[in-house]
């Protein structure tokens, strides 16, 4: 059953409070901890992620907002309706605010993933693994493919305010945007599966490096595998927006037309999921205390 705006904010409010909840118990049972310049570094790319969805989330909620007072002001509208006053009104705000949030969505889940990186290189200089070679890959092919993905990101459309600013769009009679291109998020979609698989390795071989972590101990093997399902939950809603975009038909050649506010809502609702779990997925190790 599709959400609703009520519930939708409930949920996006919910997410926010959750994302700031986890990240601030990760840096309170951590606060004794002697941290490295890896640790410190992961740490500020945590937060820069923090920055990242929370603004985004704010956003989401001003779009709600936008959407219920149009709403009420005009109960008598049709579905379209609402959609062309909400995106064609604000001074070209609402699609502003669509277009950066496409990008936030982006800058936090690699800045997450990079935080994951450089949690592990903490652990490798801790312990006395010796199978760096997944490391290193991981370490070059996360920046790479962010930057491939920013790239292809700015340069889909030309110009780039065609994403938002209606003069253009009426003038080539069309609007261009990277949220919904093929391309880009094909190329997103691809390679944040396959960063997170190759993040996988990396876990193992640091869980097997610690001394302190007895993997036999049935507690200790329930919580990685809990960890780990929790990054496979993130894998999914990946391959399930991917597949979301692919069931409005934006990807087909001859669409025009333009996805509905329940699709919108639907593909936020999917992406802050996949923002989440990657989130607690990193915060999790920090409380393996509890084991």
């Amino acid at each position: 059953m599709p959400f609703t705006q009520v519930t939708f904010l409930a949920w996006i409010l919910m997410l926010g409070v959750t994302f700031f909840t986890f990240v601030a118990a990760r840096f309170y049972v951590r606060r004794h901890e002697m941290l490295s310049r890896f640790s410190i570094a992961s740490d500020v790319f945590l937060l820069l992620s923090t920055v990242f969805v929370l603004a985004a989330i704010c956003k989401m909620c001003y779009g709600l907002l936008h959407e219920f007072g149009v709403r009420r002001n005009h109960p008598e509208w049709e579905e379209w309706q609402i959609h062309n006053r909400i995106f064609t009104d604000s001074n070209d705000l609402a699609l502003k605010f669509l277009y950066f949030l496409g990008l936030e969505y982006i800058v936090g889940l690699w800045c997450i993933k990079v935080a994951f990186v450089l949690f592990y290189w903490d652990m490798f200089s801790r312990t006395h693994g010796q199978k760096r070679l997944a490391l290193y890959a991981t370490s070059f092919f996360i920046p790479a493919t962010f930057a491939a993905v920013i790239v292809k990101f700015f340069t889909h459309c030309r110009p780039v305010a065609i994403s938002w600013d209606l003069k253009l769009i009426v003038k080539h009679g069309k609007r261009c945007t990277p949220n919904s291109a093929k391309s880009v998020q094909w190329l997103l979609s691809g390679s944040n599966i396959i960063t997170d698989l190759m993040c996988t390795p990396l876990s193992l071989v640091s869980c097997h490096s610690l001394k302190n972590l007895n993997l036999t101990k049935e507690p200790t093997t329930y919580a990685v595998a809990f960890v780990f399902l929790i990054g496979m939950i993130s894998i999914s809603a990946t391959i399930v927006r991917i597949m979301y975009f692919h069931q409005t038909g934006v990807f087909q050649p001859g669409f025009h037309g333009g996805i509905t506010l329940q699709q919108h809502h639907n593909l936020e609702l999917i992406s802050s999921i996949e923002v989440l779990a990657a989130l607690i997925a990193f915060c999790l190790p920090a409380f393996r205390f509890l084991l």
